[in-house]
């Protein structure tokens, strides 16, 4: 009797989570987009729905004082991952991660900075197009030597 009873209240519990939101119903996860110097400038927009990630694989020189970083005008549609570092993440030249011990690079090399983004699950209100842009520029400077251009759009899954 004290067997079905605990039964019954697990799977009261459930259904009241499940009823009240706090339990999903459907747990999908977004898609993952890479985009690399390639889709510079690109025409059509990248589609996107709340959830979804985007990673932005870009290369530069660091001995020159430049490094990739979003512009002050770029998309609020867009926001970089919280978990990850917002100078990009070092990685090879295909976007994996370095290897324990692996350096980046020698001096004078390219180096690869992987930046993470989301596409929030609660969108904005507004305009569900923006553009995507980051700038390599130096530190404290506004002024790009170089510019990463991608239009975004974000559509409602449905």
């Amino acid at each position: 009797m004290t067997r079905w009873r605990g039964v019954c209240l697990a799977v009261g519990s459930v259904l009241v989570g499940l009823a009240m939101g706090f339990l999903p119903l459907e747990a999908k996860a977004g898609e993952i987009y890479k985009l690399t110097v390639k889709d510079n400038q690109r025409r059509e927009p990248l589609k996107v729905k709340p959830g979804d990630r985007v990673l932005v694989l870009l290369d530069f020189q660091p001995g020159t004082g430049f490094s990739w970083r979003l512009a002050p005008g770029s998309t609020k549609l867009l926001q970089p991952d919280p978990d990850k570092p917002k100078s990009g993440e070092k990685v090879d030249a295909q976007g994996n991660p370095l290897k324990p011990g692996q350096p980046p690079g020698r001096p004078g090399q390219v180096e690869h900075r992987l930046f993470f983004l989301l596409v929030p699950k609660v969108p904005g209100a507004g305009n569900p197009k923006g553009e995507l842009k980051f700038i390599l520029t130096r530190p404290r400077s506004d002024q790009a030597a170089k510019t990463f251009t991608v239009p975004i759009a974000v559509e409602q899954p449905g």
